[in-house]
């Protein structure tokens, strides 16, 4: 986070809450997975994430592994500012295909093939 608190791509007050889900930055990404965060609280923080369960996996490994993945990338892209950021659908596309990748082989660890 910036020193004055604003976050650098909307500049209304960043918080986690705000730069992993409420960030329009962060929405285009939780959108373009067709994840509705919407019913989210800011109140409940970043943590409801694991179960509110959004990617609808109910194995908590793979769900762990799948948030946490998102969520390092989302911030890995914030605190870089890397060129992909600043454009919502070019970081959309590379992060998500990271994350389809990383299912893939967290579903073969898990399950075997």
């Amino acid at each position: 986070m910036r020193s004055d608190d604003l976050c650098p791509f909307c500049s209304e007050r960043e918080d986690c809450f705000h730069l992993f889900i409420s960030c329009l930055r962060s929405e285009s990404f939780w959108s373009f997975l067709r994840l509705d965060l919407r019913t989210l609280s800011p109140a409940n923080g970043v943590e409801q994430l694991w179960t509110a369960n959004p990617v609808q996996e109910q194995i908590q490994k793979v769900r762990t592994t799948v948030l946490t993945c998102v969520l390092w990338n989302i911030w890995k892209c914030r605190k870089w500012m890397k060129p992909t950021f600043s454009s919502p659908f070019g970081w959309t596309y590379k992060l998500a295909e990271k994350l389809k990748r990383m299912i893939c082989c967290e579903r073969k660890i898990l399950f075997g093939g």
